[in-house]
């Protein structure tokens, strides 16, 4: 499947479901949770995004080691959190991860991008 979507393709499918969004979010902004931001819908599709540009230009995927890191990070951080505050609520956590997420894997998709253009 990774190989049959061009990295670019999916690179434009992005934009484009993430123009709709924004456009959608202006236009129903009294029916959406006020919480909810567009950047919260971008971890998945940019790890698909990966997976693919990956695959394409390295010929293995990156994808699956990068959800293992990630993974860790996460644990690491719920065992030193459950440690330093000796109560833990889950959703604090969960929402921080997300924040860091919605930052940091743009900038390794962005990483992968550049790789692709340089090959």
């Amino acid at each position: 499947m990774a190989t049959v979507i061009s990295w670019p393709l999916m690179l434009g499918l992005t934009i484009v479901v993430f123009t709709i969004l924004f456009f959608l979010q202006r236009t129903f902004y009294r029916r959406l949770p006020r919480n909810f931001q567009i950047v919260d819908v971008l971890p998945p599709i940019l790890i698909w995004n990966i997976h693919i540009i990956s695959v394409q230009t390295l010929d293995n995927s990156f994808a699956p080691y990068l959800i293992i890191i990630w993974l860790t990070l996460l644990i690491a951080y719920v065992i030193y959190r459950g440690y330093l505050m000796q109560n833990f609520k889950f959703w604090p956590v969960l929402i921080f991860y997300w924040r860091i997420t919605d930052l940091v894997l743009p900038i390794v998709y962005i990483i992968f991008v550049v790789l692709a253009v340089l090959r």
